[in-house]
């Protein structure tokens, strides 16, 4: 044989087509391991770091979850990792992954996370949950908007007094001011202030 006989075949790789949602609702569930999933999806290696990269970021975890993680095979996890006696939420945005509290039972994690989700992750209210619920010391700001809510929320709601004319009147620091801010968007579920005119 001459190498002009040589016969050369080319064969283009093509990766494996996933269900994207049917794979994260397959990841999520601690009860399958990282070797079913593989073999379940036919994943090589760059594919299962694609899919496993893909899904760590939409939920904020840092790994897949598994029994040995003390999660109940049952229980919805997203955003909820369950490290040492308590249970953190955190959330990837972008580069940024943001922590909202460690709770000490999975019940109030998944309540707080499921508020968080319903606001849109709204920051405030994060903090607001995070002080109220979560394994920690509260800080002296949280502790004076409970402290002065019930005369803020008077006036966010039904004075003309502009906010820097709030806060002036009653001595409320930035911090105090989003954690009151929280407060009345969870009590009242009003998003925005209307303007009212004298």
């Amino acid at each position: 044989m001459s190498s002009s006989d040589v016969n050369f075949r080319i064969v283009e790789y093509v990766p494996p087509v996933v269900d994207y949602e049917e794979f994260k609702e397959d990841f999520l569930n601690p009860m399958i391991t990282v070797e079913e999933l593989k073999e379940k999806y036919n994943l090589g290696r760059s594919e299962w770091n694609h899919y496993r990269s893909r899904v760590l970021e939409d939920t904020g975890l840092s790994r897949k979850p598994s029994t040995r993680m003390g999660v109940h095979p049952t229980a919805n996890y997203e955003y909820i990792q369950k490290i040492g006696d308590g249970y953190v939420i955190s959330k990837t945005i972008g580069v940024n992954t943001r922590y909202y509290g460690r709770y000490t039972d999975y019940d109030t994690a998944k309540m707080v996370r499921d508020k968080l989700i319903e606001s849109g992750w709204d920051n405030h209210l994060g903090m607001y949950l995070r002080d109220k619920y979560a394994i920690a010391r509260r800080k002296p700001a949280y502790e004076k908007a409970v402290e002065i809510y019930p005369v803020f929320e008077d006036y966010y709601l039904n004075s003309s007094l502009t906010i820097p004319k709030i806060r002036e009147r009653m001595g409320i620091s930035q911090n105090c001011y989003r954690y009151l801010l929280a407060m009345v968007r969870d009590k009242t579920g009003i998003q925005h202030r209307r303007w009212r005119r004298r």
